[in-house]
């Protein structure tokens, strides 16, 4: 990463940080697609979809830990995953932290993405459950 991207990185890591996201959740079987925002100012935090559940403070927290995640796309050609499939969920992220664009997508096709994802809850719902329900798959 370099120096100016590394300092952005680490002024969006404030608590006061401005976030703007919006998680689009594919479940892949079928079922509609679920939508949730996110908008964490110091003027009052929103959230509203399946994020309602995990609640303003601990979503905006998350998003702005993972705020390199989020913002910085891993190389996918220089990294070597294992090949185990991790489900039919895909997620897309976009908007903004700080002054940073956000345009992600997620997946669970393989060992990286599945690592990805489950350091991404639960701004993106955990494996095994069903969306906002919570009720397990299989």
């Amino acid at each position: 990463m370099s120096g100016p991207a590394l300092l952005a990185v680490v002024a969006a890591l404030a608590p006061s940080t401005p976030v703007r996201l919006t998680v689009t959740f594919d479940p892949g079987d079928g079922r509609p697609a679920q939508v949730a925002r996110l908008i964490c100012r110091t003027s009052g935090d929103e959230v509203s979809g399946f994020l309602r559940d995990v609640g303003t403070r601990r979503a905006c927290r998350v998003a702005r830990r993972r705020a390199a995640m989020l913002l910085h796309p891993p190389d996918g050609l220089h990294r070597a995953c294992d090949q185990t499939y991790g489900g039919p969920e895909s997620a897309r992220v976009r908007g903004a932290i700080g002054a940073m664009a956000v345009r992600r997508r997620l997946g669970r096709r393989d060992g990286c993405q599945i690592a990805e994802w489950d350091a991404l809850v639960p701004l993106v719902p955990a494996h095994g459950t069903r969306g906002v329900t919570g009720a397990p798959s299989g």
